[in-house]
């Protein structure tokens, strides 16, 4: 006797371990009426139920349950809703429009403090370069206006230069 020929019982407990769900020995006599290959009438040879089971199954496209349908679609629908928000910001923030005054206070902040760093500049300047050769005065200048630029740029309130020990209050 065939090791792969098995009755509808024995193939129907062998399938089920193999984890086919939902499976009876009826089920296994509709698959005959399907298609499925018999041999001698009576067993099944499992290779080809096997085959005739995978080809059977390729046929039908994989349609997950519905409320897995549902959940997926809300997924989806939250994920449409925070993109359009946040495009909508986006789009939001472009078109955004700032104030004269607001354009105007922050030039008049800005400008004050390159007016209340240049002339403490010009202060401290004065005192280091006294009496110095051409050369030394110009690498002074120099040097402060690179480290004055760098403060501006780091945001220095133009209260005290960054560098040396001649440190001042500004004259505002």
């Amino acid at each position: 006797m065939n090791p792969l020929s098995l009755s509808a019982v024995d193939l129907c407990g062998l399938l089920l371990k193999a984890g086919v769900k939902n499976l009876t020995p009826s089920a296994i006599g509709k698959w005959v009426h399907l298609g499925c290959p018999r041999s001698n009438g009576k067993s099944f040879n499992l290779l080809e139920v096997l085959a005739w089971f995978v080809n059977e199954r390729a046929k039908i496209p994989h349609r997950p349950p519905a409320e897995t349908d549902e959940m997926e679609k809300a997924k989806l629908e939250q994920v449409r809703e925070r993109t359009k928000a946040i495009r909508q910001a986006r789009e939001a923030e472009e078109k955004k429009l700032v104030s004269r005054e607001e354009t105007h206070e922050e030039w008049m902040r800005l400008l004050h403090g390159v007016k209340s760093g240049l002339t403490t500049l010009a202060r401290v300047l004065v005192k280091e370069v006294v009496g110095q050769p051409e050369p030394v005065v110009k690498a002074r200048v120099e040097d402060r206006v690179n480290d004055t630029l760098r403060s501006f740029a780091e945001g220095w309130d133009g209260g005290e230069t960054q560098k040396g020990d001649a440190r001042e209050p500004s004259s505002e």
